[in-house]
């Protein structure tokens, strides 16, 4: 899900947060382009309870949609991905996507 930059108001938006429904993700990545540019933001992953691991990240105030989100395990490798094309997706992570 996304919270969008929101005019007057002094806050680091846009933002993005979602959950990790899967324990061997370990880093997570948030893809956006600017000008041709892509533009690679790392999430922060918070446990809020034993085993339920949510994400958000703040992406730079140019930064729309669509954007890509990618899940990697321990070793670095990718596991998941995500293209998200509405505001309003749940951000939640599976493997296998």
């Amino acid at each position: 899900m996304s919270i969008p930059k929101l005019e007057k108001v002094s806050a680091p938006f846009p933002m993005l947060f979602g959950n990790i429904k899967d324990s061997s993700i370990k880093r997570l990545y948030v893809e956006t382009e600017e000008g041709g540019k892509v533009i690679e933001t790392e999430a922060k992953l918070v446990e809020v309870s034993h085993g339920h691991l949510i994400w958000y990240v703040f992406l730079p105030p140019s930064a729309a949609i669509p954007y890509i989100i990618k899940g990697f395990n321990e070793e670095g490798k990718l596991i998941t991905h995500e293209q998200i094309k509405d505001a309003n997706d749940s951000g939640s992570l599976t493997l296998g996507k």
